[in-house]
């Protein structure tokens, strides 16, 4: 998983909005933009290994039996 690529993203985000309307940096606001960045790339990663509508136990099945 990218998470340094994610955090860097999550920086350059806070950093844009921040000028943009004039804030200071907070932690908090970096942190809600890595989990939302986060959530998105583990979306978009169930929907390409398609199993993002299938329940937990298919899902560990399909990954551990078929090769990605």
């Amino acid at each position: 998983m990218p998470t340094k690529l994610l955090d860097e993203l999550a920086t350059q985000t806070e950093e844009y909005i921040c000028k943009t309307h004039s804030l200071p940096t907070v932690i908090k606001r970096h942190n809600y933009y890595f989990y939302e960045l986060l959530n998105v790339y583990q979306q978009a990663a169930t929907q390409n290994h398609l199993i993002d509508n299938i329940n937990k136990q298919k899902a560990i099945e399909n990954l551990t039996i078929k090769p990605i």
